[in-house]
């Protein structure tokens, strides 16, 4: 029987391939008829878009057929993604075919279950073209990796042999543009101090970089930093006071940044320490600011003494427009005990107070702000199982952002607009003209009766000239009508009851 199956298989098999060739050949031929230079711009889009695999599809594209290897051949560009992996004679022809002038995109990449670096055979090969380096990726993510064999500081290790080599060679990448340092979250990286003298920060390599990344390792990269415009960087606490000096050493030195992402994961581990000034933190350049919080536990918070708060608190940012604040929490209320679910929004409202401090009114130009709170718990232990109201509430303090005209919300349970003191003069105060809400999965027409009805206790509802809704799927416009008026709707994008 079970050969029988197989021969059933094998026939089957055979048949599909044949197809799938008759197909190939007849798509072929009518991508054959377009001219070369079109061909060459779409080859070029399906390599970039195949990133750290691009000498791959370089490859496979002049194998299809002899007019497909001609232009390959002719287009120098298609030549230009170099991996650490690559064998030796890959990495050569890749660089005999590019020519003498094209800018490479390299991957560096550590070994799997290795403890030692082994970019050394790939830095000896590309040592010709490193200057024509536009931009570099740094890895060490496998998933067929074990949780024990992570801890190694795969990408720090890297980092250190690239400098090492550089330094050593007196070479430089005067055109590197783009930096992408991609650690591993399960990694530690805390023995590789930001001190460490493997990664000696008073080389100067890169003087042109304009992004840079770093994801759960920031190596000292001053003085060649000053030139980057976007840092995006994601952060993970080992234990309660790890250190943040990495991060703002590194912000210091970007003179001209203008847009910045931080990531950071448990943030309710940091805390104030002896490595934490209280002095003013001066971030003149900033004009976009997104601050994540990741795996949030907010019961554990104390706010007055966490690192985000007093980052936020000493912030100074002048030319900020656009400012962006998120919540992944852990510990949404999950029983029936209302006394935690108070204690839990009145953390929470601690919090965000302490992340949108009065300070931000010295920024003139700020004038949206956008902030989330989403369940960041296990996909194993949903919270959506409760009532939305009672899993405590969102709560967003004015007081901080009086000058903004526009705030964008998204949250999974309610929310509600506060002050820390009554104030009868907060609605002259107050710029408020647009809310967004965004997202909101759960928010109901009840729950948008009590937000509108928070911001009509602190006198402010009056003011708000427009209401926009989007994705909440629990929302109708007759629902919403009823609450807002017709008139707040009149520039909101909705979908009608049977769309949704």
């Amino acid at each position: 029987m079970l050969n029988v199956l197989l021969d059933v298989a094998n026939g089957l098999q055979a048949q599909i391939m044949l197809s799938q060739e008759r197909l190939v050949a007849k798509l072929s031929k009518g991508i054959k008829l377009l001219p070369g230079e079109l061909l060459s711009k779409i080859f070029r889009f399906a390599i970039c878009d195949e990133g750290s695999k691009g000498g791959r599809q370089a490859i496979w594209i002049s194998q299809v057929c002899r007019g497909f290897r001609a232009i390959a051949l002719e287009t120098r560009d298609l030549w230009t993604t170099l991996h650490s992996y690559d064998p030796s004679s890959q990495l050569e022809t890749f660089l005999s075919r590019a020519g003498p002038n094209e800018e490479f995109h390299v991957f560096l990449q550590i070994e799997p279950r290795s403890i030692i670096s082994s970019i050394f055979q790939f830095t000896n090969i590309c040592q010709p073209i490193i200057p024509r380096w536009r931009t570099l990726t740094i890895t060490q993510e496998d998933p067929g990796w074990s949780h024990q064999q992570l801890k190694f500081a795969g990408v720090a290790r890297i980092v250190a042999d690239l400098y090492d080599f550089l330094r050593k060679n007196a070479l430089y990448l005067p055109i590197l543009e783009a930096l992408d340092i991609r650690g591993h979250y399960d990694d530690d990286y805390s023995h590789m101090a930001y001190d460490c003298p493997e990664l000696d920060s008073r080389f100067e390599w890169a003087s042109q970089l304009r992004t840079v990344r770093c994801v759960y390792f920031i190596p000292p990269l001053a003085p060649n930093i000053s030139s980057v415009q976007t840092f995006v960087c994601t952060h993970k606490l080992y234990r309660s006071r790890s250190s943040m000096l990495p991060i703002l050493r590194t912000l210091y030195n970007m003179t001209h940044l203008s847009s910045f992402e931080f990531e950071l994961y448990e943030g309710h581990r940091a805390t104030i320490g002896g490595d934490t000034a209280r002095s003013p933190i001066e971030l003149p350049s900033i004009v976009q600011f997104h601050f994540r919080l990741h795996r949030f536990e907010i019961l554990s918070l104390r706010p007055e003494r966490s690192w985000p708060a007093t980052f936020m608190r000493d912030a100074r940012m002048p030319s900020l427009e656009k400012l962006s604040i998120s919540f992944g929490a852990k510990d949404f209320y999950m029983d029936e005990n209302d006394a935690d679910s108070f204690k839990w929004s009145q953390t929470l409202l601690d919090l965000s107070r302490s992340m949108l401090p009065t300070n931000f009114s010295d920024s003139p130009r700020l004038s949206s702000l956008s902030f989330r709170l989403w369940d960041d718990n296990d996909a194993t232990n949903p919270f959506t199982s409760n009532s939305p109201t009672r899993m405590g509430t969102f709560n967003i303090p004015l007081d901080g952002i009086l000058h903004l005209s526009a705030i964008t919300v998204s949250s999974c349970i309610d929310v509600l607009f506060t002050q820390e003191a009554y104030d009868k003069e907060l609605a002259e105060l107050c710029h408020l003209r647009e809310l967004k809400f965004v997202g909101c999965e759960n928010m109901t027409p009840e729950g948008l009766q009590r937000t509108v009805d928070s911001l009509e206790a602190i006198g402010v509802w009056n003011n708000i000239e427009c209401v926009v809704l989007e994705d909440c799927i629990h929302l109708t416009y007759d629902g919403v009508v009823d609450v807002v008026g017709k008139e707040r709707l009149q520039c909101t994008r909705w979908r009608s009851d049977t769309e949704s």
